[in-house]
């Protein structure tokens, strides 16, 4: 019996209505004939959970329900992967683990990258760009006539060699990058073209997808990168962290958590929510389950940095989440690294009033630092909440610790925050406040952000510790 077929079955039993499950499942009634009509074989965990509990299964229909749905999703996806395999003109990998994320995602991106000639998928280190566009495309295998390829660029240092990998996936000879003679020899070619990890070749591969774009009418690339390629025409997918629930299935999946009860979930979701939903991070902590307890690994999330660890195979900056940020921020100018470290001050993010109230990265011109923090907006690092009339920039909680830790680095952290929690006093500014007490040996008191009543009053400095900053005005 097929899982659509169950879940009719289970419905009827219950005496409900398309429109009743679809109600007390929180979905829609045409959702409902989705899934019973076998459009959609299965359901994500989430809704599986929902529709387990709106039919009032007991615990042995609810196992045989989830395992109808299991064996829908393991059947779903290897029929677009038994496609790859069957079709020669591509050279898409086979994934190793399951996917775990919306389908909606994928079906969106598939779509764009179907019916727009540039897509390209941006978001954090971490976030999934490789994955989601892989799963897209192996949707689209029989879109293209011409064939699907991806083009993997991280291990490429030189601009150069773009032009000749792109050739030696392609069949065609570029060994003379900067001629269109191997661009014309895909003039007429109906092919998706994947260039995957952009961000540290940005210019050259924008160059060349212009390029490529403007004589290779039937062309379509999609791109993933931290950072869009600022190409006329181009559609940007940005990526974001998995909502909570995605993210404790995908912690499940890769522990091979078997049953997991409420405890289990709730230190799950402890977990996930400390690493903001990062994929590659929650990854990194399920692979710590056969040598620690999930209490261990919460004990050392606060370590993430360096406690989030990949083997030794994985390349280099897969190997710790401190090394997946080294490879955004060693991109970054040298003005653009000073002020992410010194917004990373600011515990609950800040508005634009706020970052140029402490003179962020010593920026006397407003104008200049909007600039600079829509430029690491676009990099990925810095996300920007759009709530009413003002912008809030904040960081991801592990890119925090990432620029706190190079702020110490510089011997430059104690003084930032002082000069922060200076300028709260004086300003009001939002979330700039220390979060300890310290006394320091010059007598500066740091105050602990739980405090409701703080006496700012009491605040001591002294003037080599703030000589590199200008205290603003009240």
């Amino acid at each position: 019996m097929s899982f659509g077929e169950m879940l009719r079955d289970l419905r009827l039993q219950a005496g409900l209505s398309q429109e009743a499950l679809a109600e007390l499942a929180q979905m829609s009634a045409s959702g409902i004939g989705v899934l019973e009509r076998g459009v959609r074989r299965a359901p994500q965990r989430q809704t599986l959970d929902l529709l387990a509990g709106a039919l009032n299964l007991s615990r042995p229909d609810r196992e045989r329900f989830q395992a109808a749905a299991d064996r829908a999703g393991n059947a779903r996806r290897p029929r677009a992967r038994e496609a790859a395999a069957a079709v020669p003109n591509q050279n898409l990998p086979h994934a190793i683990t399951k996917f775990v994320g919306s389908d909606g995602v994928i079906e969106s991106l598939s779509k764009e990258a179907s019916n727009r000639r540039l897509v390209t998928v941006t978001g954090t280190g971490g976030v999934g760009k490789t994955r989601i566009a892989l799963e897209a495309s192996y949707s689209l295998l029989n879109s293209f006539s011409d064939g699907v390829w991806i083009v993997e660029l991280a291990s490429i240092a030189d601009p150069r060699l773009i032009a000749q990998r792109i050739g030696e996936t392609l069949g065609v000879n570029a060994s003379e990058p900067l001629q269109d003679g191997w661009i014309d020899a895909l003039a007429e070619k109906h092919q998706l073209l994947i260039l995957d990890g952009c961000e540290h070749l940005l210019t050259s591969c924008a160059e060349i997808a212009e390029r490529l774009l403007a004589r290779c009418p039937r062309l379509h690339i999609l791109a993933t990168s931290r950072e869009r390629l600022h190409v006329i025409g181009e559609h940007v997918f940005p990526m974001k962290p998995l909502p909570e629930e995605l993210a404790i299935e995908l912690f499940l999946e890769r522990a091979s958590f078997a049953d997991a009860n409420q405890d289990v979930r709730a230190a799950v979701r402890r977990i996930c929510t400390q690493l903001d939903g990062v994929p590659f991070a929650i990854e990194l902590a399920a692979a710590r389950v056969p040598s620690l307890s999930l209490k261990a690994i919460a004990e050392n999330i606060g370590q993430r940095l360096t406690f989030l660890r990949h083997n030794a195979t994985a390349p280099g900056k897969h190997q710790t989440m401190e090394a997946l940020i080294d490879w955004s921020y060693e991109l970054l100018p040298e003005h653009e690294r000073r002020v992410l470290e010194q917004l990373s001050i600011f515990g609950s993010g800040c508005t634009l009033d706020s970052a140029f109230s402490i003179r962020t990265g010593n920026i006397d011109d407003r104008s200049e630092l909007l600039e600079c923090l829509a430029s690491l907006v676009d990099k990925s690092l810095v996300e920007a909440d759009f709530n009413g009339d003002d912008t809030r920039y904040s960081l991801l909680q592990t890119t925090r610790d990432y620029a706190r830790e190079k702020l110490r680095e510089r011997g430059e952290f104690d003084a930032v925050e002082l000069f922060g929690s200076m300028a709260f006093s004086k300003n009001g500014i939002d979330g700039a406040y220390p979060t300890r007490i310290e006394h320091t040996p010059t007598g500066a008191i740091f105050f602990d952000s739980t405090n409701e009543n703080p006496d700012y009053h009491s605040l001591e400095l002294t003037l080599d510790q703030i000589s590199l900053w200008q205290v603003p005005n009240p």
